[in-house]
């Protein structure tokens, strides 16, 4: 990876205020998201605000992504296109089903356990059959 992308890849996350952006790789960054969204596979057993904390770091990341200077390097490229596929993953898991600006914001899972589905209802008054 380019020292000077790095570089400024770590500089944009400073404009954005993201917590330890010295500390925080593109890889790093990528792999939380994909993390998160391989924990949404199956049935999912977390709780909603487990879930609403991924759906945050997916909209912290739409800020980097946004970063029009980065464009010009190609690590970043493949950072952005791998975060989109494993948005395509995320986005095979999920229903748009409450508000948001971005579809993510929207999304809620198909497939949850009992907790999920009972707190969706509570907080959403969304039903799951």
């Amino acid at each position: 990876m380019n020292d000077i992308y790095l570089h400024q890849f770590k500089k944009g996350l400073q404009q954005i205020h993201w917590e330890h952006a010295d500390l925080v790789t593109p890889d790093a960054i990528a792999l939380h998201w994909n993390n998160f969204v391989q924990e949404c596979q199956g049935v999912y057993a977390g709780s909603v605000f487990d879930f609403d904390e991924g759906i945050v770091f997916r909209s912290m990341m739409e800020k980097i992504l946004e970063d029009r200077e980065l464009r010009v390097y190609p690590s970043f490229m493949d950072f952005v296109d791998t975060v989109h596929k494993t948005d395509n993953t995320f986005s095979a898991l999920t229903v748009d089903a409450r508000a948001g600006e971005f579809w993510w914001e929207r999304a809620l899972l198909r497939d949850t356990g009992p907790l999920y589905k009972e707190q969706i209802q509570l907080y959403y008054g969304i039903v799951f059959l």
